[in-house]
C-alpha cells in the first residue's frame, strides 16, 4: 500500500474556544476526496508566555492545546457522516495505544518545568486516522476512506483551548503567540495521506471506519458491580474501545482531565444484554499486559537499569498508560472478529459498561471507539 503525504493548507488560530472550519479568513484548508485517504497530520506551533507560575498542568499537556477535532462529510448514499470526533488529548492517547509510542511533540521543557516563568516555543503533532489503526494490512487497506464518494470536500473543524488549556493558572497570565515570536497567533498546518497505486485501476474500499468519543460517564458514586453507561448500537461493528478515566479539572475553563488514575473504575467489564463478553479484572492488569501481548514496549525494562526514567509531571512518561485501557476485539487483525452490532436493535440487546467504582466528585470515564461498517 503506497501512501503519499500531501500538504493541504494552514491558518492562524487567533481566538480560543472558537470553531475554525476549514481554516480562517482567506487561509483555507481544502481536503479533497479525489483519492482514498489514510489520515491527516495536524501540526500546531505557538509560543506560550508564562508570566506567573502555572499551578497544575492538565493531564496529557500540551496535547490538550486542541480541545476539539472533527472530520465530517456527506457520503453518497449514506448522508452526513462524522468520521472523526475527539479532543487532542484523547486522540494522542488513542493513537499511542496502537503505535506504542506517543505522537511527536516538542514541549520546550514546559511539562518538566511547569510553574517556571518563561517563554516556551512548542510544536505539537496530531494524527487523525481515517482507516483502521490496528488489524492486518488487508483490513487497513479495506478501510481507507473511499475516494470520490463524498459530494464535496471534507470539513475539518478545529478548536483550541483557552489560556488555561495547557496548565491551570488562576491569574490567567499566560499568552499564546506565534512560534518563536512575542506577537502573532498559534499556527496550524494540515497534511493528508493519500493512496497512490500506480497505473492500475484503484481497488475500491469496502468498509468505512469511524473514530469517535462516547460519554463521558460519571464515576462520582462508590458502587460495586454497577452500570457505568450504555454504548451505541447499530449497523456497524466495534473493532476496539479505548477507556480513559480521571478527574475533571475545575480550576480552568477548558473541560479536561487534571489527573488520570487506574483506581477509579477498578474492574470494568462489558455486557451484551445479560452476557458478560469482556472482563479484564482490576483495571491495572490489562492496562499493563496489553502492550506486551501486542508485542510493543511499555518502558518497564528501563526500570531494570541503574537510572530509572525521570518523572514527567502530568505529561506522558515513556510507555505510561495510567488511566487507560484498550479493549481490542480483533487482535489478529481480521475484520470478521469485530464485535458486530448489526441486528441488536431488533433483538433488544444492548451493550453496557459495568464495573466497580471508587467514586468522588468530578471523576469520569471517557470511551473512544473505532467502528467499521459496510459501504
Amino acid at each position: 500500500m503506497r501512501t503519499a503525504p500531501q500538504y493541504v493548507g494552514g491558518f492562524d488560530m487567533a481566538n480560543a474556544s472558537a470553531d475554525y472550519v476549514n481554516g480562517s479568513g482567506t487561509e483555507k484548508v481544502i481536503i479533497k476526496n479525489d483519492f482514498m485517504m489514510e489520515g491527516l497530520t495536524i501540526e500546531a506551533r505557538f509560543r506560550a508566555i508564562v508570566s506567573t507560575g502555572a499551578a497544575v498542568p492538565a493531564f496529557g499537556s500540551p496535547f490538550t492545546f486542541l480541545e476539539r477535532m472533527v472530520v465530517e462529510g456527506d457520503l453518497i448514499g449514506k448522508g452526513h457522516r462524522v468520521l472523526f470526533d475527539m479532543s487532542g488529548r484523547q486522540l494522542s492517547q488513542f493513537v499511542r495505544a496502537y503505535r506504542s509510542i506517543p505522537l511527536p511533540v516538542e514541549p520546550d521543557d514546559y511539562i518538566v518545568d511547569v510553574g517556571a516563568v518563561a517563554t516556551y516555543d512548542m510544536a505539537i503533532y496530531y494524527y487523525i486516522p481515517l482507516n483502521c489503526l490496528g488489524g492486518s494490512p488487508m483490513l487497513r487497506r479495506k478501510t481507507l476512506l473511499p475516494g470520490n464518494r463524498f459530494t464535496q470536500e471534507l470539513a475539518l473543524t478545529l478548536r483550541r483551548g483557552s489560556l488555561q488549556c495547557l496548565g491551570e493558572n488562576a491569574s490567567g497570565t499566560t499568552a499564546f503567540t506565534a512560534f518563536s515570536s512575542a506577537t502573532g497567533s498559534p499556527r496550524i498546518e494540515v497534511m493528508r495521506h493519500i493512496l497512490k497505486e500506480g497505473p492500475g485501476k484503484a481497488q475500491p474500499a469496502s468498509l468505512l471506519a469511524i473514530h469517535r468519543r462516547i460519554g463521558p460517564f460519571s464515576l462520582d458514586t462508590t458502587q460495586v458491580n454497577t452500570l457505568i453507561g450504555e454504548l451505541p448500537i447499530g449497523d456497524f461493528a466495534y473493532t476496539c474501545l479505548h477507556l480513559q478515566q480521571g478527574t475533571l479539572s475545575t480550576g480552568g475553563s477548558t473541560p479536561e482531565l487534571i489527573t488520570a488514575s487506574n483506581a477509579l473504575l477498578t474492574r470494568p467489564y462489558l455486557r451484551l444484554g445479560d452476557n458478560v463478553i469482556r472482563d479484564t479484572g482490576p483495571f491495572r492488569l490489562e492496562n499493563k499486559m496489553s502492550p506486551w501481548r501486542r508485542g510493543v514496549r511499555d518502558g518497564s525494562d528501563l526500570y531494570l537499569t541503574a537510572q530509572a526514567p525521570q518523572a514527567q509531571i502530568n505529561g506522558y512518561t515513556w510507555g505510561q498508560r495510567v488511566g487507560e485501557l484498550l479493549i481490542d476485539f480483533y487482535p489478529d487483525g481480521q475484520g470478521g472478529d469485530a464485535l458486530k452490532m448489526v441486528g441488536r436493535v431488533v433483538t433488544g440487546e444492548r451493550l453496557y459498561i459495568y464495573g466497580d467504582v471508587t467514586g468522588a466528585a468530578n471523576q469520569q470515564l471517557e470511551v473512544l471507539a473505532e467502528t467499521i461498517e459496510p459501504l
